[in-house]
């Protein structure tokens, strides 16, 4: 003890401190010492507390950045599933298509301002709407409509009324029938199995419905409704001289006009049809090969990057109006394009999800239809551009039905170039600049392509809800004429179906092309 404070003495007491008395300098000593130990305890203590302050701190930055880098992955996934999604809502033929990698797709596709759905386009999606809702709303009001037998005269000159009210004021669906004939040609027959009476019911009636796809007379004459698909020759005079009385006609059609004029009925007949199905929107039912969807918006769309620049896929190498096929021979000796198909020199992978995938990679896609027939707008454009993640070139209807019935700033309309060079200067640009080529992506932020609900899209009515909403659209134009006046505005169907589109009316140029057909048009 003496040794360590005489040294403790030695090492922290001045000189000057010494030279004094020996009382004070004993506290002296004692005070300097005790200040010593309890600094150096602080100095300790200090450093322990800011070592694990320090620690704590550090474990907890590491621990933030391990979080935002683990959402940040979780992001990265989220968006790509969110986009493998929205792609598979139009699946090629039940295929779902799987991106590899969010690498593959570009990473911001630029907004543009007012870009706006017009009127035809939100028209067409609630059509679909309509068909696929199948309401409990609209279910009540008709029921309660034909259980009114104040009607019942105004129900007895059509059969297809007669039978929904006899069932409603009975309350049976006891020998009550609604017969449905779909009258199609050979070929529409050989792509569907529903060649004998297949059995469906309706929310708003107790009647049972049965449905048949053929061309037989004998079931024509025991029908209470017939679906015509119009590109069918057929002796019209038989059909309305059996026209039972009452019997109600749908005329349907997905093809232009021009393909085949012997197909619809003669002028003398005027318009023996009921109501309308087709791709026209002033149609009684327009529900469009396709729409869009603008319930299911993305605001941050996907579009896989292009390494090539252009394809055509078409199968239908000289049934068209004008002449396609070499026009695009002629494109080709200005732009690489690929060609697929029938009329092309390369084929589809033979899987069809890697067929799509395929489609994919080009920027650009010919969508050019067989005829230049007014809204005559099919899934060249809809399934094999907009979905597929292209930018259809478009040709056929006038570009005013284009702007008018697709999503806006979608397309690139030929009628726009005067020559090829301002044509391919275009796509050259396109092709540079690579916002504004996606830029004709925008209009993805307003909705998803969606397939059509009827008959467009399908060789025939196999679905129960088109048939009932068929159905219902007939009851309520046999109740409410007002509400669809297509037959009314058009009482000669010959002239409004073939004079909308004529083989005179065809252009023979598109840009400083000619685009004569050198041979007559196949019907």
């Amino acid at each position: 003890m003496q040794r360590q404070g005489s040294y403790l003495i030695a090492q922290t007491v001045p000189v000057n401190v010494l030279s004094i008395g020996p009382g004070f300098m004993f506290h002296s000593v004692i005070l300097e010492g005790t200040m010593y130990m309890n600094t150096t305890m602080n100095v300790k203590t200090l450093w322990t507390r800011m070592t694990i302050v320090g620690g704590a701190l550090l474990m907890i930055v590491l621990f933030k950045a391990y979080v935002e880098l683990r959402l940040y992955l979780i992001s990265l996934t989220y968006s790509e599933n969110k986009y493998v999604a929205a792609v598979g809502r139009v699946p090629y033929r039940n295929e779902t298509v799987r991106p590899q990698s969010i690498d593959d797709y570009y990473e911001y596709i630029p907004e543009l301002e007012d870009l706006k759905l017009s009127p035809d386009v939100l028209k067409t999606a609630a059509v679909n709407w309509d068909i696929k809702s199948d309401s409990d709303a609209d279910t009540s009001w008709i029921r309660k409509m034909l259980s009114n037998k104040r009607a019942r005269t105004m129900f007895e000159a059509n059969r297809l009324l007669y039978k929904l009210q006899d069932s409603a004021l009975r309350n049976s669906s006891t020998d009550c029938v609604i017969k449905i004939l779909q009258m199609c040609r050979e070929s529409c027959l050989q792509r569907t199995s529903k060649h004998f009476w297949t059995r469906s019911k309706c929310k708003f009636s107790n009647c049972r419905i049965e449905m048949k796809v053929g061309n037989d007379l004998a079931d024509f004459q025991q029908s209470d409704v017939v679906i015509f698909h119009i590109a069918y020759n057929r002796t019209w005079a038989s059909l309305v001289k059996t026209r039972l009385p009452g019997q109600l006609w749908v005329f349907h059609s997905k093809e232009a006009p021009i393909h085949g004029p012997q197909a619809s009925p003669p002028r003398e007949f005027g318009n023996p049809f009921n109501i309308s199905i087709s791709y026209m929107s002033e149609s009684d039912i327009a529900p469009g090969y396709y729409y869009l969807d603008t319930e299911q918006k993305d605001k941050d769309p996907k579009v896989l990057r292009k390494e090539k620049l252009m394809l055509w896929v078409a199968s239908n190498c000289n049934d068209t109006s004008w002449a396609r096929r070499d026009f695009v021979q002629e494109l080709q000796t200005y732009l690489p394009i690929d060609t697929y198909g029938l009329c092309g020199h390369l084929d589809c992978p033979r899987s069809e999800k890697e067929c799509w995938e395929m489609r994919g990679q080009y920027k650009f896609h010919l969508a050019l239809e067989n005829s230049q027939c007014p809204e005559y707008i099919t899934e060249k454009l809809w399934f094999n551009s907009l979905a597929v993640g292209t930018v259809p070139i478009v040709f056929g209807a006038p570009k005013a039905d284009y702007e008018r019935l697709t999503p806006p700033h979608s397309f690139i309309h030929l009628d726009d170039f005067k020559t090829v060079q301002e044509f391919i200067d275009y796509i050259h640009l396109l092709d540079r600049d690579q916002q504004k080529y996606l830029e004709y992506f925008s209009w993805r932020r307003l909705g998803h392509v969606m397939k059509g609900s009827t008959m467009l899209t399908n060789h025939t009515a196999d679905n129960g809800k088109i048939l009932c909403f068929i159905i219902r659209t007939l009851l309520i134009k046999s109740l409410f004429p007002e509400m669809y006046q297509w037959q009314a505005r058009h009482p000669v169907f010959y002239d409004w179906w073939y004079g909308m589109c004529r083989e005179d009316t065809q252009k023979t140029r598109i840009m400083d092309i000619d685009v004569t057909m050198k041979t007559d048009i196949a019907v």
